[in-house]
């Protein structure tokens, strides 16, 4: 359990796993961004937001600071998906700070962070 990484898509799976795999580090897979707290509360250790979210709202405000000062205020680590690895994706996410990427490509994520060094 504790080089394992759990991804969880609910509240009632985070709390089941951390009852029963206490010393697995879980991501909670969040389904809308009202749902932070909730995850935390349940003890999860990761947040994981989708980089859309991070843009600003529909009235132009800085939603994606606000997200992320609320990851930060729980004392949870930030973990964004860059979906190809490339820097298309990369180079925006990365000016969020996050502590873990997650790709469906991490060769290609590999690469385009060398490449920024």
């Amino acid at each position: 359990p504790a080089k394992t990484m759990l991804g969880v898509r609910s509240v009632a799976a985070a709390v089941f796993y951390r009852e029963h795999l206490p010393g697995t580090m879980q991501v909670g897979m969040i389904p809308k961004p009202d749902d932070i707290e909730a995850f935390v509360a349940a003890g999860v250790d990761v947040i994981r937001l989708w980089p859309h979210w991070l843009g600003p709202d529909k009235g132009g405000n800085a939603a994606g600071e606000q997200l992320l000062e609320r990851v930060r205020k729980s004392g949870r680590r930030l973990l964004l998906n860059v979906e190809a690895g490339t820097a298309k994706y990369v180079n925006p996410v990365l000016l969020a700070k996050p502590d873990y990427l997650f790709t469906d490509d991490p060769a290609m994520l590999r690469r385009t962070l060398q490449a920024l060094q």
